[in-house]
């Protein structure tokens, strides 16, 4: 016991000291989230002519339009173009709506997530140089937005059809009446009967049962399902041709189909703006279509549209619709429609009163350069050298000097469109595309599109741009034919008629559609200019560039006519040089 105290001391100690001693803190795992970009491709649908008076596509018997007349030839292959792919940013015509992703009729149908970078922008309506115009309401969705081919599906059975929970639209077949429509602003007319049934293709030899035709789009909701009802009617005479088809946002659309069509797939038809075409084209992306058409079956495609399709000495598209640049209208304003330019002048003049102003028109290149053609000049020849300084070009410099003494004038500008859309002009010259948002802010009834009015030796005219249907040159055999087959049957007038319904402008001269102001329209780009079909963008601005040039000389600092144009051709020269490697 006599260590005891000495004991007690040394274990008073020990406690302390254990006492005083703190525990670390223990740091908490760091966890990393799994993050999603993937982002939603659902687009409200913003429909256009509600269908009303136009049936459908009907099952029934076979009719007897020969829209694909001529031998179907077997494609010879196209070897894959070497080199990388194509990295410049694409540029595309205005779009509306963008439809979600959805495959249709293949429940194994794998489709790929948008790009998560992509941005969703619609389409510019004027790919010049400076000052883009801002297209006010685009035309909804790829005009038919891109024309489809014959398609084909193996196996037989009756499709299943795999939808976006997003889509709500429907579109129901269309019941058999005698529309009774305006057919003239202000005046009621009954137009003639429409066919219930739309006629089959006759085919020179029918496609081998089980024949698959993969077909990609970037249409509206709304769109999609009438394009459905055409497969539809199509499937009722060829039921052992099978579809699959597939809806990618146009972002999307132009980079996917290119990297798998270079890697030996893709789908069997490709509806797309006709402005991708030359370098898919150049690329071996597309085939020549020469070879599979008749002059009888070209002949029934108005010239505006089926030249949008036309490159070098190829056929590398088909037009399955069609928009451009018009001149519209104010029927408060002016009631009657002019046969001349100075007409009207005259009315334009007379108009300008109280607020309101005759005639506001726009000298932009993409707007007025269609008038060389018009005029009886070219823009450029086949190896896309300029042609404009010619007496057409002075022709066309004489008319945009016109254009002042009818009213107010402006370069790339929405001006023109605002002003109209109040109701305050009565000409300008626009879009195709804006045709919904006029009927919006004016009313149906209340505006016109008119034929192009003579001028000089020749008259008005305006570019002419397509959504086209192209054909994949990794397609063969079975799938060919009855890829081509379907293709034909999209530009029948019966089909062309229907999707007209839908705000898509027919491109066959036989199509009689009911939309007044779709066929005001289609009187009006009849006598268009092809837009032209270049692989290289940078051509066109170079263009766009010299002739805003020769405007400016002309009308800002008073420069001669010859000069001027002589100018902007050496300037487009010079811009295309620096272009050539």
């Amino acid at each position: 016991m006599k260590y005891w105290y000495l004991i007690s001391l040394i274990a008073l100690f020990v406690g302390f000291w254990l006492g005083g001693c703190r525990r670390a803190p223990t740091s908490e795992p760091t966890e990393t989230p799994i993050s999603s970009n993937i982002e939603p491709t659902g687009l409200p649908v913003s429909p256009t002519s509600s269908p009303e008076a136009y049936p459908a596509p009907s099952q029934g018997a076979p009719p007897s339009a020969t829209a694909y007349p001529g031998p179907l030839a077997t494609a010879t292959s196209q070897p894959a173009y070497p080199g990388p792919l194509r990295t410049e940013t694409p540029i595309s015509s205005s779009q509306t709506a963008l439809a979600p992703t959805v495959a249709v009729w293949t429940p194994t149908q794998t489709i790929a997530p948008p790009s998560e970078t992509a941005t969703l922008t619609g389409p510019t309506a004027y790919p010049g140089p400076q000052n883009t115009p801002t297209s006010y309401n685009p035309y909804p969705g790829p005009i038919v937005p891109t024309p489809t081919a014959y398609s084909a599906y193996p196996g037989p059975g009756t499709p299943t059809v795999v939808r976006s929970p997003t889509a709500v639209t429907t579109v129901s077949p269309m019941p058999s009446i005698t529309p009774h429509v305006s057919a003239t602003p202000g005046g009621s007319v009954t137009p003639p009967v429409i066919p219930i049934e739309i006629p089959p293709i006759p085919a020179v030899s029918p496609p081998p049962p089980g024949s698959l035709v993969r077909i990609w789009h970037s249409w509206s909701t709304e769109r999609a399902l009438a394009f459905e009802t055409v497969v539809d009617a199509f499937q009722d005479v060829y039921p052992d041709i099978r579809f699959d088809i597939t809806i990618i946002p146009q972002v999307d659309l132009r980079d996917r189909y290119e990297a798998d069509a270079y890697n030996g797939g893709g789908p069997n038809l490709l509806l797309a703006p006709a402005e991708w075409g030359p370098w898919y084209y150049d690329n071996h992306l597309v085939a020549d279509l020469s070879a599979y058409t008749s002059d009888e079956f070209l002949a029934h495609i108005y010239p505006a549209a089926l030249g949008t399709g036309q490159y070098e000495s190829a056929l590398i598209s088909l037009p399955i619709a069609q928009r451009g640049v018009v001149l519209y209208r104010n029927l408060d304003l002016i009631p009657d429609a002019p046969q001349t330019f100075d007409e009207l002048i005259n009315m334009a003049q007379a108009a300008t009163r109280g607020g309101n102003l005759g005639a506001y028109f726009d000298r932009g290149a993409f707007y007025s350069a269609g008038n060389i053609s018009g005029l009886g000049g070219e823009l450029m020849d086949i190896d896309q050298k300029p042609l404009f300084n010619s007496p057409a070009g002075l022709g066309w410099l004489d008319l945009m000097a016109d254009y002042d003494v009818a009213g107010a004038v402006g370069l790339n500008t929405n001006r023109d469109f605002d002003l109209f859309s109040s109701g305050r002009i009565g000409f300008i010259v626009d879009g195709t595309w804006q045709i919904a948002a006029l009927e919006h802010a004016l009313g149906t009834e209340n505006f016109a599109i008119d034929s192009w009015p003579e001028y000089g030796s020749g008259h008005l005219s305006g570019f002419v741009q397509t959504e086209a249907v192209y054909l994949n040159p990794n397609t063969v055999d079975g799938d060919q034919m009855a890829a081509m087959l379907f293709m034909g049957f999209l530009l029948t007038p019966e089909v062309q008629q229907y999707l007209a319904e839908y705000g898509l402008i027919p491109t066959v001269v036989d199509a009689n559609p009911r939309p007044f102001h779709i066929a005001e329209a289609v009187t009006a780009l009849a006598v268009g200019t092809a837009y032209p079909p270049v692989a290289d963008p940078h051509i066109l601005t170079a263009y766009w560039e010299g002739l805003e040039l020769a405007i400016q000389m002309r009308f800002t600092y008073r420069d001669d006519a010859q000069v001027a144009l002589q100018s902007a051709e050496q300037h487009v020269l010079v811009r295309l040089r620096a272009l050539t490697p």
